[in-house]
């Protein structure tokens, strides 16, 4: 379990909201964010999940960062409309498990350089 040093930290002026402000902040920017709560997938996305890792062309994922590991080289063959398609749902997939924002960071399994995200505005490959 990892440790919060949040209670530790206290802002001059010891404000309450100054404070709540402070923890918030170290939270979203130091990528300390809360465990997810793992919730139920809907089978047929499960299912395309699980034809991914098969496949190999998906290595692992970590859901709680929202990446998925690739391999390079079928990731770096592929068509971007079978690479936004991957995304998707790798997007879908987090969202469903974790309930956070729906987008996804696509890695190289090999050295961990991010390869493509996945988010709102659609895929941006690296």
């Amino acid at each position: 379990m990892r440790e919060s040093t949040r209670a530790e930290v206290t802002p001059k002026g010891g404000s309450l909201q100054a404070a709540i402000l402070l923890a918030i902040t170290l939270s979203c920017c130091t990528g300390d964010a809360p465990p997810a709560t793992p919730r139920a997938v809907p089978s047929e996305l499960e299912t395309k999940v699980q034809r991914l890792l098969e496949s190999g062309a998906v290595t692992r994922l970590d859901v709680d960062r929202q990446t998925a590991f690739v391999e390079p080289a079928p990731w770096n063959a592929t068509s971007l409309e079978v690479k936004t398609g991957v995304g998707a749902v790798l997007a879908d997939y987090f969202h469903a498990r974790n309930g956070r924002d729906r987008w996804a960071i696509i890695r190289n399994s090999h050295d961990g350089k991010q390869l493509a995200r996945y988010g709102p505005f659609g895929l941006s490959v690296d």
